[in-house]
């Protein structure tokens, strides 16, 4: 799934980074959204106080989704 979701956002000149889930990492994030067999692509809304935009994930649920 993750190479399927990496694949489509490159075809749409989408960046997306790939890291290691730490504190700094999700401060700095606008955007985080995690993917799996099962559920596709799950937007995750906030960290602590933190709370992340939705737009990157619903273009590629719905590109993910016209497949």
């Amino acid at each position: 799934m993750r190479n399927v979701v990496m694949n489509i956002a490159k075809t749409n000149e989408i960046p997306v980074i790939q890291a290691q889930i730490n504190p700094e990492v999700l401060k700095e994030a606008e955007e985080v959204f995690i993917t799996n067999a099962l559920g596709g692509i799950r937007w995750v809304m906030g960290y602590g106080r933190k709370r992340y935009f939705n737009e990157v994930t619903k273009l590629l649920s719905d590109k993910l989704n016209a497949l």
